[in-house]
């Protein structure tokens, strides 16, 4: 299993609501993948997924700070 931790950056409130739209119209698109978890900055996937998500987050390098984590086990606690 995957963790993707990501930020969004820009310069300004405008170029950030233009990304941010973007960000996310190309991330609904990888919406069949069936996350595992997903908030606002956190996904969660499985590492089958591993090569499509990083050429996701390429597309969007220059205004992303972006960590991932490869995990064994995540546990629901609430």
């Amino acid at each position: 299993m995957l963790i993707y931790c990501f930020d969004l950056k820009t310069e300004d409130a405008k170029s950030y609501n233009t990304l941010k739209r973007r960000f996310y119209y190309h991330l609904k698109k990888l919406m069949k993948y069936n996350f595992l978890w997903n908030t606002k900055s956190v996904i969660a996937v499985d590492d089958a997924q591993e090569v499509e998500f990083d050429l996701f987050f390429a597309k969007f390098k220059q205004n992303v700070s972006l960590f991932k984590a490869k995990v064994s086990q995540i546990q629901k606690i609430y």
